[in-house]
């Protein structure tokens, strides 16, 4: 069996797009900054070389207006989430708190879930 650490998997359970970006290796000494949608009930595993990944809803029109519907602003950031926690201790975290959304990171199934709060 593999030592190798596994990446979490990002579910989005919030019925809105979101985009994930993190940084990728593309070969040794060179990573690029790579954005990947992932569309209301859609689930994937994206490698990254800095272990942190952010969410955003910088979206084409008609993915905005599902934002936009609902009173929320789109084209920024709007949380993060990693497979280590940070100096505080946290996994997840909001930029925003007046979004009615959250980051649900669960270690034990290495999971991270955008939800509606």
């Amino acid at each position: 069996m593999s030592s190798a650490k596994k990446y979490p998997t990002f579910i989005n359970n919030s019925g809105l797009p979101i985009k994930v970006e993190t940084w990728q290796t593309d070969m040794p000494g060179l990573a690029s900054f790579n954005s990947f949608l992932v569309k209301p009930g859609e689930q994937i595993i994206i490698s990254s070389t800095t272990h942190e990944w952010i969410l955003q809803n910088y979206l084409d029109r008609e993915m905005s207006a599902e934002w936009t519907s609902i009173g929320l602003q789109t084209g920024c950031e709007i949380g993060k989430f990693r497979d280590e926690p940070c100096v505080q201790g946290k996994y997840s975290w909001m930029y925003n708190d007046h979004f009615p959304l959250d980051i649900v990171y669960d270690k034990e199934k290495n999971t991270a879930t955008f939800v509606k709060k």
